[in-house]
């Protein structure tokens, strides 16, 4: 889940960075965060899931998954 939730981080991360892919970039995010969230999220909120994780990988998946929740209203 941790690689995804980077995964997640990086393409969100790059939809600032590239004006000129910014559509196929936040396609490719909507459709990972929609992956990811009917994935890991179906049965529980991020905070239930991440509650059992050291430190580390909580604050890792908790910021990658809000930033790419947040990313495609930042990019209108």
């Amino acid at each position: 889940m941790e690689l995804s939730a980077r995964f997640l981080a990086h393409v969100a991360t790059s939809i600032a960075k590239d004006p000129q892919s910014t559509h196929a970039c936040t396609a490719l995010l909507l459709n990972v965060l929609k992956h990811f969230m009917s994935v890991y999220l179906a049965t529980k909120d991020i905070h239930t899931l991440t509650s059992g994780f050291d430190i580390e990988t909580r604050k890792t998946v908790l910021s990658a998954y809000f930033h790419a929740v947040a990313a495609p209203q930042l990019s209108n």
